[in-house]
């Protein structure tokens, strides 16, 4: 059962199998469709329905025109001088917080889920997606960058899906739904608050919406290797992170022998000669969102997310190197290694840490941790659809891997 009152229903997602149309039901919808200037009402009730906003304008100014929502920066910025909240929602899997923003001047505001009935900084938010103050870039509710190269008058869309635990980033890029990231860390407060919240940003939004029809993305690919030790290593799962259905996809070991060993996924017998133990599975997509937990021991051994992988000698890799605390990312052309990027970051032995990669056409993205981020835009070695991982030694283990589509197929049109 989806949890919906009829007074939820105001709008429509397409045609049923008896030609008729079916309803979506929101939490919240505002179209901002009656003009009111500057100050806008508050309490202001949600048109067309259902909601509620409480405005927060200390400084700075909201007004209603054209039905956008316009905001101006704040004259003195203070965090939690400008912006505005909604009523609570009850956490469940696949609730989506949707808007509307064209910013005309790019500094710093957000959009996120909150604990409390207020406006505040989206850092101290539970889930966030924020405009940096430098031009065109967006980083999660921890200050970490997900995104660049975005312009200012220029409509864009952002949404925030919850998990169990964590959360989905999405931008729609004016072509198509991107995913930017993926939170798995913490955050799993059961009741939440849609905010926005405005430091020194100028711009309108509109279309601001909570989508109750739970909607989760599913996986290329998911596997945890929780199953028995062997030295065959079988395929994916077929229950997704967040309990979607998903595809088994067979592990092909290209390079060396690899176990399952302790739940976990390990190299095995003597180094390969060659690019060293290499692992994979085909997941169909070159441009893919792929995140791995791994464990490594102090020492020389490295960690490593295997990307875009053609054959053996052509793939991408970003990696993790305990004795230098080095993150980096290597191409392997033609059967050479190229470092393209690199960065001094923690890695810390005996513990579960995470890699996370992106590629979008020519653009690849990496992060450590949660943290450590690299980048790096090249043509080559664009095409390969295999994933997986390449570890220097057989104490390094892979304790999940979950291939996401960047641009799901199936994110509501709404």
């Amino acid at each position: 059962m989806l949890g919906f009152a009829p007074s939820n229903l105001q709008a429509t997602s397409g045609m049923n199998a008896m030609g008729g149309t079916v309803p979506v039901p929101y939490d919240l919808l505002d179209e901002f469709i009656t003009a009111d200037a500057s100050p806008v009402t508050s309490p202001r009730t949600a048109e067309p329905d259902p909601g509620t906003l409480t405005l927060v304008v200390t400084d700075g100014t909201f007004a209603i025109a054209g039905a956008d929502l316009d905001f101006t920066a704040q004259s003195t910025p203070v965090w939690g001088d400008h912006g505005f909240h909604a009523g609570a929602v009850t956490r469940v899997v696949g609730t989506l917080l949707m808007i509307d923003i064209n910013l005309s001047t790019w500094e710093e505001c957000g959009l996120g889920w909150h604990t409390a009935a207020a406006v505040v900084d989206p850092d101290s938010a539970e889930h966030a997606i924020q405009a940096n103050t430098t031009d065109g870039r967006l980083d999660l509710q921890d200050g970490v960058q997900i995104y660049a190269g975005l312009s200012t008058s220029t409509a864009y869309k952002l949404a925030i899906v919850l998990r169990t635990t964590g959360a989905f980033y999405y931008l729609h890029d004016g072509t198509d739904w991107v995913l930017m990231y993926v939170w798995g860390a913490s955050g799993a407060t059961a009741t939440l608050y849609p905010m926005f919240a405005n430091l020194d940003g100028a711009g309108t939004l509109d279309n601001l919406r909570v989508l109750s029809l739970p909607y989760t993305p599913t996986p290329l690919a998911y596997d945890t290797f929780t199953r028995d030790d062997s030295d065959s290593l079988g395929s994916t799962e077929t229950t997704g992170p967040d309990g979607q259905g998903c595809i088994a996809r067979a592990w092909t070991e290209s390079n060396g022998d690899w176990d399952i060993s302790s739940n976990a996924m390990v190299p095995a017998g003597s180094s390969p000669g060659g690019a060293g133990w290499l692992v994979s599975h085909d997941v169909g997509e070159a441009d893919a969102y792929c995140e791995m937990s791994f464990n490594l021991p102090a020492g020389a051994n490295t960690a490593g997310m295997l990307a875009r992988y053609i054959d053996n000698d052509n793939l991408w890799q970003p990696q993790a190197k305990q004795s230098t605390s080095a993150f980096s990312l290597w191409e392997r052309t033609s059967g050479s290694w190229g470092q393209r990027a690199s960065t001094t970051a923690t890695v810390t032995a005996d513990t579960t840490q995470t890699i996370k990669w992106t590629a979008t056409g020519d653009v690849h993205k990496c992060w450590l941790n949660d943290g450590d981020y690299l980048t790096y835009t090249d043509s080559s070695s664009n095409t390969g659809t295999g994933y997986g991982c390449r570890h220097s030694g057989t104490s390094v283990k892979t304790e999940d891997i979950t291939v996401w589509p960047v641009n799901p197929p199936d994110f509501p049109s709404v």
